[in-house]
């Protein structure tokens, strides 16, 4: 699949990098063909049929246009992406389809291991670029998910969008505020991923567990904790702070589907 000339200016992506990928792809396509294993019939349809038609963002040839901006939509000001959305974003692919299960139901590259059974011929592909290798090493991701500010960040400092794409995502989201916090919790978005990193690491080494008090600040109001003396310059706030986000992010969703061993080393009160 060739990218028309009308597109590859202003993309986001240098197009050569994601003709790669779709060469790639259809390559492997060929090969899965050429073999007669019913689970490679199985990869072949799905990919031949189902996927590659959506995989590039141009081929919607009656709303490309549509298409492409909405793409770029994702990365408007703090909006949460999925693993699997901002690495089809670094190598400009159509990350919208990751709304449609019935398209990329199973598929995901987050966590997946280079040693170990289950990558197949096509997700390799995927896999073994230095986009993905950046991304999974990323302090960025958290739970399988990257805020579009991070995303941006990560790309910049990789050089993985093109200067002339830049200049037209920041036009795109030229003077919108920017929603900097968390919709849930009320705390800034910053400081959500720092807790989210930190707390569970944190909480995981301990041999005994631990009161919210003694994480953030003491009855005293006036002796902080030590997580909170640990990460409040990163934080740029303190332990009364602290507690009271603290306690606003453990009754979240996020803190439910952590492992009951981590969040069992946390006393409440």
């Amino acid at each position: 699949m060739i990218i028309h000339e009308k597109h590859r200016e202003n993309r986001l992506v240098n197009y050569k990098t994601t003709e790669s990928i779709i060469s790639k792809i259809e390559d492997r396509l060929k090969y899965l063909e050429k073999t007669g294993d019913s689970e490679d019939r199985s990869i072949f349809s799905t990919w031949k049929w189902l996927r590659l038609g959506f995989l590039v963002p141009e081929n919607d040839l009656y709303e490309s246009n549509s298409t492409i901006h909405n793409n770029y939509n994702l990365l408007r000001p703090n909006h949460m992406l999925s693993y699997d959305q901002a690495l089809f974003i670094l190598l400009g692919l159509n990350a919208l389809t990751f709304d449609d299960h019935q398209v990329w139901y199973g598929f995901t590259l987050h966590k997946r291991n280079l040693h170990v059974d289950g990558i197949n011929y096509i997700e390799r592909v995927f896999y073994d670029t230095l986009q993905n290798k950046e991304l999974k090493r990323s302090t960025y991701v958290v739970n399988g998910k990257i805020y579009s500010t991070d995303l941006l960040e990560l790309a910049k400092d990789n050089e993985f969008f093109t200067p002339r794409g830049l200049i037209y995502i920041e036009n795109l989201f030229k003077g919108k505020k920017q929603n900097c916090k968390d919709i849930e919790t009320g705390i800034p978005v910053k400081r959500l991923i720092i807790y989210k990193k930190t707390l569970p690491e944190y909480l995981e080494i301990l041999s005994t567990p631990i009161s919210l008090r003694a994480l953030s600040i003491k009855s005293d109001e006036y002796t902080e904790g030590e997580y909170a003396i640990q990460i409040k310059k990163n934080l740029g706030v303190g332990g009364a702070t602290i507690k009271k986000e603290l306690t606003a992010l453990i009754k979240t969703q996020w803190w439910s589907d952590l492992p009951k061993t981590i969040r069992d080393k946390l006393q409440k009160y």
